[in-house]
Formats: structure tokens, C-alpha cells, sequence
């Protein structure tokens, strides 16, 4: 079997419309990246950007700005296994696809499980990704898009191979992005490039088969000839909607355990402000340390891939919210605690290479000589300790900027597509 064959027989495996469970957590992910393309829109990156490219009324430059904009805040779901931010790369496509072509609500969640099951197929490549500095939302979130977009638009397996080959030769993105407003512009730029891979790959567009796994593609050049032999092609991606988190922080989910790490220790050990602490040591996986370890909180997104501000957040504060890494929240936790130069000196982060990817241990020593450990394998909304539809849509609710009439019938909206026969009946989900 060549290897475009053996892609061929994995996406035909994983078409198949998701199980009642599978769909009730899919309107989960759904209500989820609703929710923060709206929050995400008056951002910084998603203005800008609009600015500079103009609001054409097409698919893709929709795709692109809302998907910039379900990732702007860093609170989007996370694919656990991939370290990849499906919902920011497919629900703007599926949802625009789905509009303009007619397709309905079964389509649409079909479609989104076929995505996230490649995405899962294919998840081992994403943390190698980020180890090499590279972005896996922006390389793995273009393939996974594709397929999705291609299995909405109705494409025989042979044709969703060509969408993910021809995706292949679009997918691109730098964690060097990270603390930047071009990350979440990486996220749009992936779920616009799925749109066009599979609307190409739909036209019969010819493309340079291996162009994913070949000798020359885009995986073995980026992680070396080897990388394809961690994949397991028979694996039917069971697990692939479970392993998707809804984050409960707006911030790099690798600052997460260490985030409910620190409220444990709050509480243990009473700590109100930072200068109750004499000494902290965090002992994280290699990975958060060389991507979510930025000591600078000048910004707010510097402040989201800092490890070190979030520890001093979590520590000082109640909850872990939007308004702590705005301007006036980074100022109100930098109030609460040494200045941030002496912080540094007295937070010591170690990567330890035995540790999971996820776990996090704390050890803080009070100013009063008591000491306390919080260790924390997997963060709260993680897929070991997941949150429920009720959180879901409470995070949706609480979130939202519209007044509460508004954001309550945006939610009806967001349930009504399970059973809608066209989505292009439906009042528009996503900002235009």
C-alpha cells in the first residue's frame, strides 16, 4: 500500500457521523468557540487585521477573522494529545461552508468529527511541533481543518486525501508567534487554508500526492524522515471528541496545573498577597517550560505564556480571569506582590523530562517558614477533569458582552443547529 493509500483508508475510517455522546460534547466545543468569536472580535489582532485585508464577504476572510478571533484570548479549546486549537481552525469554516452550500446541522457535527479524528490520528506530530518552534494549531490545525471542510462538501475519501495533500503545502506557523499578536492570526490563517484546500481539492485542483508524508513533505522535512512511523493508521480516533479540553483560564493551557496548582497552595497555606511567599519552585514538563515560561508580563499576552505571572495571579487573587491579564488587572496583581524583578528572583521553574506533559508540582515556603507541595496532574476543564455542559454554557454566559437577553438567544441559536435542516435558515452564529 502507498502512502497516499494508506492516508486514503485512515480518512475513510474516520467519516462516519459521531455517536449520541460524541455529539452532545461536539455542541460543547460548538457553544464554546461561538461564544469567544464574539468575545475575540474587538481585539487587538482581529481589528487589525480586518483593517488591513477589508470585510469581503467571502468564506474564507470570515474563516480567517474568526478564527483570530475565537484564539485572540487564548481561551479556546485545546486538543489535548496535539496541543492543537481545533475549534478556532474548523468551527468558522464548518459553519460558514455549511451556510453557503446549504448542508445541514448533521452535516456540519459529521464534518467536525471527521476534523477532530484526524487531528487525533495525526496528534503525536503536534507536541514535536512545538518542541522544533513550531506552531501545531497552525501545521496540524490546517490538515484537520481540511478534512473537515472537505467531508462537509461532501468529498469521497479520495477527495479529502487531495484537501489534506494540498493543505499540506499551506500549513505553517512559528511558536517564536507566542506573546504576539500574530498567534491567533495563525489559528485564522489555518482555518481559512482548510476552506481553500478543500474547495480546491472539491474542484478537482491536481496536487503533488505525498506532499504530507512523502519524502519531501511537509512533516518529514519540518521533523525528519522518521516522524510518520509514530503514526498508528489503524487507529479510528474513538477518543478524539473526549480529548478535546474546554479551557477554564484564558491563557496558555500549559500554565493551567500550574494555575490550580497555586489556588491550592493559597488556600493551604493562607497566602493573601505576594509578599507572603518567601520561595516558589514549579517543576513542569520540558514543553511548558520552553513555550509558556516568558518572564515578561509587559503585555497581555506576554502575561498569558508567563508560567511566572500566572503563578503570582493564581496566588494572590480569587479567579483566573480575562480581566487578569488586561492592563489594569496585570497592574492589580503586580500591586499585590514584590515587584516583578524580585518575583523572578524568588520563583524557580525546572523542567523535569519524566514529568507528563501536563502535570505540574508546586512548592511554595511562606515568609512564616511553613512550607506546602500542590501537585496537579491534569488542569481543571482538562480531559481528566472535564468541564460539564452546565460549566460550558456558563462560561459562555458569563463571558459574553452582549447583555444577557442577547447572549441567552445566541445560545438557543448555537442549540438549534443539531437539528437544523439548512444552516442557512439559521441567524448567523459567527460575527460577519
Amino acid at each position: 500500500m502507498t502512502e497516499l493509500e494508506q492516508l486514503t483508508a485512515a480518512i475513510t475510517a474516520l467519516i462516519a457521523p459521531p455517536g449520541p455522546d460524541e455529539a452532545d460534547r461536539l455542541v460543547d466545543l460548538l457553544t464554546d468557540a461561538v461564544g469567544l468569536a464574539w468575545l475575540g472580535q474587538p481585539t487587538e489582532p482581529v481589528r487589525k487585521a480586518g483593517a488591513a485585508l477589508g470585510q469581503a464577504d467571502t468564506v474564507e476572510l470570515r474563516a480567517y477573522l474568526n478564527g483570530a478571533a475565537i484564539h485572540a484570548l487564548d481561551f479556546d479549546d485545546t486538543h489535548e494529545p496535539s496541543l492543537c486549537h481545533t475549534g478556532a481552525v474548523m468551527v468558522p469554516g464548518l459553519l460558514g461552508l455549511a451556510a453557503a452550500t446549504h448542508r445541514s446541522g448533521r452535516d456540519v457535527f459529521t464534518a467536525f468529527a471527521a476534523g477532530l479524528r484526524f487531528v487525533d490520528l495525526i496528534a503525536p506530530l503536534g507536541p514535536l511541533l512545538n518542541q522544533r518552534g513550531l506552531h501545531s494549531t497552525g501545521i496540524v490545525g490546517t490538515l484537520g481543518a481540511a478534512v473537515a471542510d472537505a467531508v462537509l462538501l461532501g468529498g469521497e475519501p479520495p477527495v479529502v486525501t487531495a484537501a489534506v495533500e494540498i493543505a499540506a503545502t499551506m500549513a505553517a506557523g512559528l511558536c517564536a508567534a507566542f506573546g504576539s499578536e500574530m498567534k491567533p492570526l495563525q489559528a485564522g490563517r489555518a482555518a481559512e487554508a482548510g476552506v481553500r484546500a478543500a474547495s480546491l481539492a472539491r474542484h478537482g485542483l491536481t496536487y503533488p500526492a505525498q506532499a504530507l508524508l512523502g519524502p519531501t513533505g511537509v512533516i518529514p522535512l519540518l521533523l525528519g524522515p522518521q516522524a510518520a512511523d509514530r503514526l498508528d493508521w489503524k487507529a479510528a480516533g474513538d477518543q478524539a471528541i473526549t480529548n478535546v479540553a474546554v479551557k477554564a483560564y484564558p491563557s496558555c493551557y500549559l500554565t493551567h496545573s500550574a494555575i490550580d496548582a497555586a489556588t491550592q497552595v493559597r488556600d493551604r497555606l493562607g497566602i493573601r498577597t505576594g509578599h507572603d511567599i518567601r520561595s516558589a519552585r514549579l517543576t513542569v514538563h520540558p514543553i511548558a517550560t520552553e513555550l509558556a515560561d516568558k518572564t515578561s508580563a509587559d503585555s497581555e499576552l506576554e502575561a498569558k505564556f508567563s508560567l511566572r505571572y500566572c503563578l503570582l495571579a493564581a496566588l494572590t487573587g480569587d479567579t483566573i480571569g480575562i480581566g487578569t491579564f488586561t492592563r489594569a488587572g496585570r497592574a492589580g496583581v503586580l500591586t499585590h506582590g514584590p515587584a516583578w524583578t524580585d518575583w523572578l528572583s524568588r520563583v524557580q521553574v525546572v523542567a523535569d523530562p519524566m514529568s507528563t506533559r501536563l502535570r505540574a508540582v508546586l512548592d511554595i515556603e511562606h515568609v512564616d517558614g511553613h512550607h506546602a507541595r500542590a501537585t496537579v496532574a491534569g488542569p481543571r476543564g482538562g480531559i481528566g477533569r472535564p468541564l460539564h455542559r452546565a460549566e460550558v454554557r456558563e462560561k459562555f454566559l458569563s463571558n459574553s458582552t452582549a447583555g444577557p437577553q442577547e447572549a441567552a438567544d445566541l445560545l438557543s441559536r448555537v442549540d438549534a443547529v443539531a437539528d437544523a435542516a439548512d444552516l442557512a435558515d439559521l441567524p448567523p452564529l459567527l460575527p460577519n
